[in-house]
């Protein structure tokens, strides 16, 4: 099945943030061929002010990847809608 322009971003999204990652760049070089998403989804995650008191539920793009035999969860923040018109 061809998979949409909106996965097509998401997919290329969540490589590029990973990527990027200290737990990625640090696994070796022979390893790092295997990486793939195992899922993706919405959650909310509940950020805390570094001076206490507010909070504020965020919601995030969780994905699940794998590289080698470890796998890892990563949340990506989603941002305020912009009118675009």
């Amino acid at each position: 099945m061809k998979k949409s322009k909106l996965e097509l971003a998401i997919e290329a999204h969540v490589l590029t943030g990973v990527r990027a990652s200290f737990w990625f760049r640090t696994a070796p070089e022979d390893v790092q061929g295997t990486l793939k998403i195992l899922s993706t989804g919405v959650d909310t995650h509940v950020r805390s002010s570094i001076y206490g008191g507010d909070s504020d539920d965020l919601p995030v793009l969780v994905a699940e990847v794998e590289c080698g035999e470890e796998t890892r969860k990563f949340a990506f923040s989603l941002g305020n809608a912009r009118d675009m018109g």
